[in-house]
């Protein structure tokens, strides 16, 4: 084998070295960056519960009635709506939207994860 063919071999073999080291790390920086927006979406959803639950509690100790705590969850959860990449929503068990940023699907029933205009 000539020297010129070694040669080439030897690079054409550090550079998938590197090019495997790359994705690698590449691959790497990606998970990384999925688990830690996980995190941050699971924070947001205890302090939106935490949120929820005082109003409940304030319920079970007689300062709110039943309606009024609802109504003040409500119009906390929506204020936490600041934009629309990201928001809250609320459903009842059988899927009637009590929070969402579009007011108009307030009160009808979700359709699964798409709203009724699709």
């Amino acid at each position: 084998m000539k020297l010129s063919t070694k040669l080439l071999a030897l690079v054409l073999a550090a550079l998938l070295g590197v090019a495997a080291i790359a994705a690698t790390a590449l691959h790497t920086l990606r998970s990384a960056l999925i688990d830690s927006r996980r995190e941050e979406i699971v924070i947001l959803l205890e302090k939106a519960e935490h949120l929820i639950d005082s109003y409940h509690q304030l319920e079970q100790r007689g300062t709110l009635t039943r309606e009024e705590a609802q109504r003040q969850a409500k119009a906390a959860l929506s204020q936490l709506n600041a934009n629309s990449k990201s928001y809250y929503w609320a459903t009842t068990s059988d899927g009637i939207n009590l929070v969402h940023p579009n007011a108009k699907f307030i009160g009808t029933k979700a359709n699964g994860n798409w709203t009724t205009s699709g």
